[in-house]
């Protein structure tokens, strides 16, 4: 799979993360959409993830997780 060294080291870190912390516990049909969404174009992956372009409705719960999990730390400006 490839969830690192994509083209954005931002989606590196984002999706990085997500895998490290959840990939153990996703079922086979999450990790079929992960491995879907890795194909997508980056720029469009980080849109969706940061909220910034609407995401496709099959990968809306998936995103959210991602979401959840990558930017949970994150502090407000």
């Amino acid at each position: 799979m490839r969830s690192k060294r994509r083209g954005m080291r931002e989606l590196d870190l984002l999706i990085g993360r997500f895998v490290e912390e959840r990939l153990e516990y996703l079922s086979d049909a999450e990790l079929e959409h992960l491995d879907a969404l890795l194909f997508e174009i980056d720029v469009s992956v980080f849109d969706w993830i940061t909220g910034m372009a609407d995401c496709p409705e099959q990968y809306g719960a998936l995103v959210a997780e991602i979401r959840r999990v990558s930017m949970m730390d994150a502090k407000p400006g």
